[in-house]
């Protein structure tokens, strides 16, 4: 038996913020070497990517927060399932598509297959049973999920960036 099948939907819901921030612990640590060897298009040093995935870890915790309260709108869980679209996006593209392409290991790339694709499997799966969303929802959300991937990679980025150069943590 999966464990997972004695929770509900909204119960399930708690466990998106946990493994992305799970994901993005093994990411941050060597994102900026690894971008930097295989010359990434956008790259970002160790302290603005762990600015960015820090303030895209907060807004799904507040995201599950509100979507994950017993009398909570329709439309705050949809905005969760959406935020997990784009995580379920973020294991093909970049991290399988980069394995593949370079024949070597990510950051973030175990993760990303071993918990948050199953986890987005089981989650929609069970999103569906329950009549929280239903195929045009997620079809939607496909559609979606690329987009808001690169405006939030961006703009995390970009306030990660902003961060760096105004806090001054752990330097003399």
């Amino acid at each position: 038996m999966n464990p997972l099948d004695a929770l509900t939907v909204r119960q399930l819901l708690w466990l998106i913020p946990v493994l992305f921030a799970l994901h993005n612990l093994e990411e941050t640590p060597g994102m900026a070497r690894w971008s930097k060897r295989i010359n990434a298009p956008v790259q970002a040093t160790t302290r603005q990517f762990a600015a960015a995935v820090t303030l895209l870890t907060l807004v799904v915790i507040g995201m599950t927060v509100l979507a994950a309260q017993p009398d909570a709108p329709l439309w705050t869980i949809h905005l969760l399932l959406l935020a997990q679209m784009v995580i379920l996006v973020n294991v093909f593209v970049p991290h399988v598509a980069l394995a593949v392409r370079f024949r070597s290991y990510n950051p973030g790339l175990v993760t990303a297959v071993l918990l948050n694709l199953p986890f987005s499997l089981v989650l929609f799966q069970r999103a569906l049973a329950a009549a929280v969303v239903d195929w045009g929802g997620l079809v939607l959300m496909q559609v979606a999920a690329p987009i808001l991937m690169i405006v939030a990679v961006r703009v995390s980025l970009g306030v990660g960036g902003w961060v760096e150069k105004r806090v001054k943590v752990g330097r003399s």
